[in-house]
């Protein structure tokens, strides 16, 4: 996606705004809150040219604080979305949608707007709840030893998944890593002109998505693989998979 700062139409839409400002409040007070706007908008294109975006957000801010001019939000958005301040940006883009929503940039923001809504439910999925199952009622007994299973051959099937799940898994870290040289690329560009950095900074949040995902459900069927392994061998094994890894317990 293709979005780009909005200046010279800005400028004007400031000076109107104070214009309009200076008929209902003091001279004085107009004059310097057009002087701060003009200087504070001036300054984050300067600081956006230059490649310094946590700078020329703040400037933007408070240009828009004073003006509240919707060309002004659409550079806060843009800024945000490059920042990675999904949440921010989301709500920007939105909100300039319903100050302007005749802008010839519509398709852009919403196809943006999809992304930064998948990114952010993506990462917000809170994990299932697992309600804690009560032990029963029964009486003291001797429970008799253990019968323990016959190994069985599993077959090819599990380690068929351990090598798909790997492959995945691998895959995800590959794009993973595409994704951050991009995002360094993007985030080191002061000087670079927008054009040169502009496919990397597109396709920041896609490799993330996908990566993540692959990453995730490779190191799902590689558990899954083991354990079905685990289970076949009736040795005695056991695997135990959570935040730290896969542990395996056995004899040995």
């Amino acid at each position: 996606m293709r979005l780009q700062l909005r200046s010279a139409a800005t400028l004007a839409c400031v000076s109107l705004f104070v214009s309009a400002v200076a008929s209902a409040q003091d001279a004085a007070g107009a004059n310097a809150a057009h002087e701060e706007a003009a200087a504070a908008f001036h300054a984050g294109e300067a600081a956006y040219a230059a490649g310094r975006f946590p700078e020329a957000l703040s400037y933007f801010e408070r240009a828009y604080e004073l003006t509240e001019e919707p060309d002004v939000l659409y550079n806060l958005a843009t800024l945000q979305d490059r920042l990675r301040r999904d949440a921010d940006a989301l709500a920007s883009y939105r909100a300039y949608l319903e100050a302007v929503p005749d802008t010839d940039a519509r398709a852009n923001i919403e196809a943006r707007i999809r992304v930064l809504e998948e990114a952010i439910a993506a990462h917000e999925e809170p994990a299932p709840l697992v309600e804690p199952t009560p032990e029963p009622d029964e009486p003291d007994v001797i429970a008799p030893p253990p019968v323990r299973a016959e190994p069985s051959d599993p077959g090819a099937g599990p380690w068929a998944l351990v090598g798909v799940g790997a492959a995945a898994a691998v895959a995800g870290g590959v794009l993973l890593g595409v994704m951050a040289g991009d995002l360094s690329t993007v985030e080191n560009a002061s000087g670079v002109p927008w054009a040169d950095v502009r496919d990397a900074y597109d396709r920041v949040p896609i490799l993330s998505t996908v990566g993540f995902v692959a990453l995730g459900v490779g190191v799902a069927v590689v558990a899954v693989g083991v354990v079905w392994v685990v289970a076949a061998s009736g040795d005695g094994s056991e695997v135990a998979v959570g935040p730290g890894g896969i542990q395996w317990r056995g004899r040995f």
